[in-house]
């Protein structure tokens, strides 16, 4: 599985980005756009780790994350995001 750490970010944010989105969307149609639930910030991305991996990089961030306050982590929502080759 192809694993990433991102942030969420706020409805707040959301909503402020959500014009400049729409204008985006406008102007550039041919880049498939994910919708702005799905908007986030992506802080590491780890390519493919198998379930044991997976399982070490949850432990190590919730270790990590112990001594910092105002961060919530969570590791309810894991998805599977296909690998897209661009050859630009």
């Amino acid at each position: 599985m192809r694993i990433f750490v991102a942030i969420k970010l706020s409805q707040n944010i959301l909503d402020q980005l959500s014009p400049i989105l729409l204008d985006f969307k406008e102007k550039y149609r041919d880049v498939r756009w994910i919708p702005i639930e799905n908007l986030h910030i992506t802080l590491a991305f780890f390519q493919e780790l198998d379930e044991e991996g997976i399982q070490i990089l949850e432990e190590v961030i919730i270790k990590s994350l112990e001594s910092i306050n105002n961060i919530k982590f969570s590791t309810e929502k894991i998805i599977y995001i296909p690998i897209v080759y661009c050859l630009c």
